[in-house]
Parts: C-alpha cells; sequence; structure tokens
C-alpha cells in the first residue's frame, strides 16, 4: 500500500490551492476552528492500494460538505455521528467522513468516483453521488450514483440515453423532495427532476426531467 508522503505530492513546488473549512458559530460569527484538509489526508497511514497522483495546483478542490444530521444516516458509517462531515473531493475523486470531534478522517471512498460533486446520504445506507464518470459525447458526462456504504460498492447508476442530455459538469448540487431528486445545474440555468421507484437505490428511474429552465 502507498503512503500518502510518497506520492508526487513531495515533488510539488510553488503556490498551491489548500483547501480548509472554517467552523464558525452561527450565534455570534466567532471563527472556532480551521480544518485544513491535506493535513487530514496526510494522517492518514494508508490511502488504499492505488498510486496517488495528485495535482500540485489544485490537490483536493472541495466541492461538497454534508453534515451528517441523524442517528439512523451516522450508524451506517463506522463509529458515525451525528455531526460528521462528509466532504466531497473532486481532484482527488475521493470522498472523506471527517469526525465531528477530531475531525479526523474515519472514512473515506477512493477512485470509484470521477471528479464529483455533490452528496447524498440516505437513510437506508447509501450514498447518491452528482459524478462526472459518463464518458458519452452524446449525452453528457454526468451520472448519478447509488454507493453501499458499508461495502463501499456500487450499487446502482443513472446516466442518460437517447435523446436525453445529462451534463451537470461544474456546480452541481442534489435534493431530495417529494420522492425526487431535485439537481441543480447552475452552468447551463437549469434545475432538473429525477423520479425513481426506490431514490436511495436509483431504482427504476424515469427519464430525467427540466423542471425550469432559467435561460
Amino acid at each position: 500500500n502507498l503512503k500518502l508522503n510518497e506520492s508526487n505530492f513531495k515533488e510539488c513546488k510553488g503556490k498551491i490551492r489548500e483547501d480548509t473549512i472554517e467552523i464558525i458559530d452561527i450565534e455570534n460569527g466567532k471563527h472556532l476552528k480551521t480544518i485544513k484538509i491535506l493535513d487530514e489526508l496526510f494522517k492518514l497511514k494508508k490511502f488504499d492500494s492505488k498510486i496517488l497522483k495528485i495535482d500540485c495546483l489544485d490537490p483536493t478542490h472541495l466541492t461538497n460538505i454534508e453534515v451528517v444530521n441523524s442517528l439512523e444516516k451516522a450508524s451506517h458509517f463506522p463509529d458515525g455521528k451525528v455531526g460528521d462531515l462528509l466532504v466531497s473531493l473532486r481532484e482527488l475523486s475521493t470522498i472523506v467522513l471527517l469526525d465531528k470531534d477530531t475531525f479526523n478522517i474515519k472514512w473515506h471512498l477512493f477512485d470509484l468516483t470521477k471528479k464529483q460533486f455533490s452528496t447524498l446520504i440516505t437513510n437506508q445506507g447509501n450514498i447518491l453521488i452528482l459524478d462526472n464518470s459518463s464518458q458519452s459525447i452524446i449525452n453528457g458526462t454526468s451520472k448519478l450514483y447509488s454507493i453501499d456504504i458499508k461495502n463501499k460498492k456500487i450499487e446502482n447508476f443513472y446516466e442518460a440515453s437517447g435523446s436525453d442530455l445529462f451534463d451537470v459538469w461544474h456546480r452541481g448540487k442534489m435534493q431530495i423532495y417529494d420522492n425526487s431528486l431535485i439537481i441543480s445545474d447552475s452552468l447551463n440555468g437549469k434545475l432538473l427532476q429525477l423520479k425513481c421507484e426506490v431514490i436511495s437505490t436509483l431504482k427504476n428511474c424515469s427519464k430525467l426531467k427540466t423542471l425550469v429552465n432559467f435561460k
């Protein structure tokens, strides 16, 4: 297995973009803590068994922070707690869970996604991920995954086919509403809707629908 400090990162020179998470007291605006993502990554003794190639200019590119907001969701993670932070790191194609107290990484998903953006933890033990791993020139680069948290396996996925287009390449965000998955496509100025028989596993999803076109 490869240690992070044995990756190409030690060869990086010059300025880099270092992502941080800033903890602010919502009551009085007081700054409580800065979490440096790279520091937490380097605390990991192992990062799976694949060679890690880091972009020297933009090594992590944090795209989403999701707070674990229920005991049911927390129970699916090892030593999961309400208040833990699920963080999407686009450039590493990695998702990590930070402990709410120590901010150490206690769970991670590496290399199943490709420059992912938004995440949604479900009560059923899956994470929905808005990803960019589709290779279709006609139907767009975007893809939705349902990942089993316990086994770190892809349970199901959705991507466009036929004449449909699904190309949320930048700044995508998801929300579950009324048994539908609502997806903001800021780049193209659209609000999309995906209806599925079972949202958490993307089971029997219908055609992706444009709810609003702002352009």
